[in-house]
């Protein structure tokens, strides 16, 4: 799913904003009802630069890793971009006064097919304490163990 990297973000910005500004792209991306997208799948990093002079003055947010469908016209994409860069006009309009430019693109779009997810699992395996791929029916790619174990 979509990963947005926001770069140009003010060093001393409060964690607070980061959260309330976060939530408010991820709900903003799953308003763009074609595409289907919750808003927990929005994954939005924010970059730190190693230039400190000027940061704030430009804000932008990079959209990578939208999975390529044929509902996904260029329409659909530029109301995503629209979203989002709402999100980004309001939060530099009141909260980061040294503002004078705000960006929004689609830098990357993949097939779904080229994508592989992992989901770690939250329990243990009770043998090694690991969190490899094993289950009940499966056993641990670390030990050959089986079972499961809560916490660690």
């Amino acid at each position: 799913m979509p990963l947005l990297t926001i770069l140009g973000m003010p060093p001393k910005t409060s964690q607070e904003d980061l959260v309330n500004l976060t939530k408010r792209i991820q709900a903003a991306v799953e308003k763009v009802p074609i595409l289907g997208i919750r808003a927990d799948a929005v994954s939005v990093f924010y970059q730190p630069d190693l230039q400190k002079e000027g940061l704030g003055e430009e804000l932008i947010a990079r959209i990578d890793g939208l999975f390529i469908k044929p509902e996904r016209t260029a329409e659909v994409i530029a109301e995503l971009r629209a979203a989002i860069q709402d999100c980004m006009l309001t939060y530099a309009c009141k909260s980061v006064p040294q503002c004078t430019y705000v960006e929004t693109f689609v830098a990357s779009m993949v097939k779904p097919e080229d994508c592989t997810v992992n989901r770690l699992r939250t329990e243990f395996c009770p043998k090694c304490q690991g969190r490899g791929g094993w289950g009940s029916d499966t056993p641990c790619d670390a030990c050959g163990g089986t079972g499961r174990k809560s916490g660690k």
